[in-house]
């Protein structure tokens, strides 16, 4: 009888343990996507350096979630420190093995690299895959792979299959307005970069690029006064290369 006792006895104690583990990771799954919450806004904010300590702390509290690894990965890229975010992205795709964002960012962060085909690897399955919600992101970084590989062709084919996905994606704008520039067709260089403009008035990195593209068509005075509005609303970088450039007038 007393051993009848003493089997429920330990199975009461059994369920208790088991709810208290479970009400106990329940609480850190919370606490976890509170923090990396507040991680990702430090890394839209442009502070990596915050992100990282938030995002650190939730992955403490739930360790393998891909989410959190992914955002370590963009916090480290924003670092500088592509290795560290190579690591994350992979170890995200590796618990969840179709997050097409991070597999689209392991891609951004060979590029950091200037490993172009290890990106092209990671990223040529990615603009195939129908259910990514933003291919356009993939067929752009693509098509930047190819043309530091001076592949041409390929780079302006994944341009065009981006900006056919999303026609006012800044980004694919200037790469194939750069692309242009670089086979000399500058009646084609300068539509691109325009457009670009337009839908990311205030970027003065587009300025310069168009600037450059200006310089090389003759159209000097043109030329000039981009570089001026690069160097009037460029970041620090810009500006040293806007300034530079204006020199040489």
């Amino acid at each position: 009888m007393h051993f009848k006792y003493l089997i429920i006895f330990s199975l009461i104690l059994f369920i208790i343990s088991s709810c208290s583990v479970s009400s106990k990771n329940a609480e850190n799954a919370a606490m976890a996507e509170s923090v990396r919450n507040l991680g990702e806004a430090y890394i839209a904010a442009g502070n990596p350096t915050l992100a990282l300590r938030e995002l650190l702390k939730a992955d403490s509290l739930v360790p393998n979630d891909p989410y959190t690894n992914n955002d370590l990965g963009l916090a480290y890229l924003s670092r500088g420190i592509p290795e560290k975010a190579i690591y994350h992205f992979k170890k995200a795709i590796e618990i969840k093995p179709e997050y097409a964002p991070a597999i689209n960012n392991l891609g951004t962060a060979y590029i950091a690299q200037a490993d172009w085909d290890s990106a092209i690897e990671t990223l040529v399955p990615l603009t195939q895959n129908i259910l990514y919600a933003t291919p356009h992101f993939a067929e752009a970084n693509l098509a930047y792979a190819y043309l530091n590989k001076n592949e041409y062709l390929k780079a302006e084919r994944h341009y065009k299959a981006s900006l056919d996905l999303s026609p006012n994606y800044v980004t694919a704008l200037r790469g194939l307005s750069v692309l242009y520039r670089i086979k000399g067709e500058f009646d084609k260089s300068l539509p691109m970069i325009e457009k670009a403009i337009r839908f990311a008035p205030k970027n003065g990195e587009l300025y310069l690029q168009k600037g450059k593209t200006l310089e090389l068509a003759g159209k000097r005075e043109l030329a000039k006064n981009a570089y001026l509005k690069a160097i009037s609303i460029g970041t620090d970088d810009v500006i040293e290369e806007a300034e530079m450039a204006v020199k040489n007038f």
